[in-house]
């Protein structure tokens, strides 16, 4: 079982999906969130959520075998799945692509 890349544990459900890109631009992916994180994120002011979400970034695209995330080659390319992910009408197709499956939750 993947992952979440920001607390470490079991990802029991999707909640939410971002688009990120390595320090240096040469990698480039969407990684996945529970809503663990998604809830706790919420109560941070908005300085350390972008760090705690810029860590969890870094550690799935390092190890996006272990941590619920898919490689793309390019940052336009994980934007807009990114982008299809939060989309109602192509959620389930989207996450069927990406190989999450779509008995997942809907990101937000």
């Amino acid at each position: 079982m993947k992952r979440c890349p920001s607390c470490d544990l079991p990802m029991i459900r999707l909640a939410a999906c971002l688009a990120a890109s390595s320090n240096d631009g040469t990698v480039h992916g969407v990684l996945g969130l529970c809503e663990r994180c998604v809830a706790q994120n919420r109560l941070l002011p908005a300085v350390a959520r972008f760090k705690r979400l810029s860590r969890a970034g870094d550690r799935a695209l390092e190890r996006p075998d272990k941590y619920q995330c898919a490689l793309f080659p390019d940052s336009g390319s994980a934007r807009f799945a990114a982008a299809m992910l939060g989309h109602p009408q192509h959620v389930h197709k989207a996450l069927n692509a990406l190989g999450w499956g779509s008995d997942a939750s809907q990101p937000e």
